[in-house]
């Protein structure tokens, strides 16, 4: 099921997986999964966003691929707490996939003076991430199933 690939904080992915057998077959397969326990593990919101948002690079490597599949995925999803972000950033009229890239992963990763910057000391930019964190989860985690194949554990 889309968006319900959750396990335990404290049981690490690569357990979860041993425990359903599942051996990745694949460079992307492997890279996917260590960028989801690198998420899953780092004590920052905005790194937290970052690495979730890094395993859309193992598909895509460009802004404009990346929005453009955020955007096809988000219809996809069932997860509840993305959906209700969905519906709030829908409400404010908001281009999820762009907002996702540019208020998200570019302002994490690029401190810039022109453009946008999460300050990690600012609790409104932190705020503001934590709220998209189960939307960005959902669609990384989506795509490991749906376009790497890898499957959620039972």
């Amino acid at each position: 099921r889309p968006g319900s690939f959750r396990p335990q904080e404290t049981l690490p992915l690569s357990k979860a997986l041993i425990e359903t057998a599942f051996v990745p077959t694949n460079d992307r397969q492997r890279l996917a999964l260590a960028l989801y326990r690198e998420a899953i593990g780092v004590n920052s919101i905005p790194y937290k966003f970052l690495g979730f948002f890094k395993i859309l690079n193992v598909l895509d490597s460009g802004g404009k691929a990346q929005v453009k599949r955020i955007s096809a995925v988000v219809p996809l999803l069932t997860d509840r707490d993305a959906e209700k972000r969905i519906g709030k950033l829908r409400a404010a009229n908001v281009d999820i996939g762009k907002h996702l890239y540019v208020s998200g992963r570019c302002a994490v990763a690029h401190a810039s003076a022109s453009g946008p910057v999460v300050n990690p000391d600012n609790h409104e930019d932190t705020g503001r991430l934590a709220l998209d964190l189960p939307l960005i989860r959902a669609i990384a985690e989506y795509l490991m199933e749906k376009e790497l194949g890898i499957p959620r554990p039972s």
